[in-house]
């Protein structure tokens, strides 16, 4: 799989495409769906899954100082109340000046990817790349080198490698 056979998939996929479309309408200005909503559907593909883009939270990120992010969880709520969306200010939660750098401080590096609706096509951002995404690798970011062991947590309390058989660990 390529960054754009990705964006491809997603697109062609009506449910995916809806709530990035639904995202771009009524969440934040620069807001990216992260995290699980791209990480599980490329994993899905890569072990010949259907995606279920409702299985997990809709994490809509932005990075906005001072910008409440509880209006638009609730337009969002009002346009799709079947999605679960938690729409999160990145501003101030991590020591980073800007989204990609925040979303560079998650947890594992194939985790740190997310989508959006832009110019009518999905735009992606990876900023780590997208090996480790591809490679069903699960790596600890830079920010979580020296704990490993949160990492190692997060998946067994997910059930990644149950669901994912084919993952490993870098």
């Amino acid at each position: 799989m390529t960054p754009e056979a990705l964006a491809r998939r997603v697109a062609a996929h009506p449910r995916m495409a809806h709530l990035l479309r639904l995202a771009a309408l009524h969440g934040p200005p620069g807001g990216w769906l992260g995290a699980g909503f791209l990480r599980n559907a490329a994993w899905d593909w890569l072990h010949g899954r259907e995606v279920d883009p409702d299985a997990a939270d809709l994490d809509l990120v932005f990075h906005a100082p001072g910008l409440d992010a509880a209006p638009f969880a609730a337009r969002l709520a009002a346009a799709e109340p079947r999605a679960r969306w938690e729409v999160v200010n990145q501003a101030g939660l991590m020591p980073a000046h800007d989204l990609t750098g925040t979303i560079a401080l998650w947890p594992e590096t194939a985790t740190c990817v997310a989508a959006r609706w832009e110019d009518g096509q999905v735009a992606l951002l990876a900023p780590h790349g997208w090996e480790d995404l591809f490679a069903l690798r699960l790596r600890p970011t830079p920010a979580f080198a020296e704990r490993r062991a949160v990492v190692e947590a997060r998946a067994a309390a997910r059930g990644w490698f149950a669901r994912w058989p084919g993952l490993c660990w870098a």
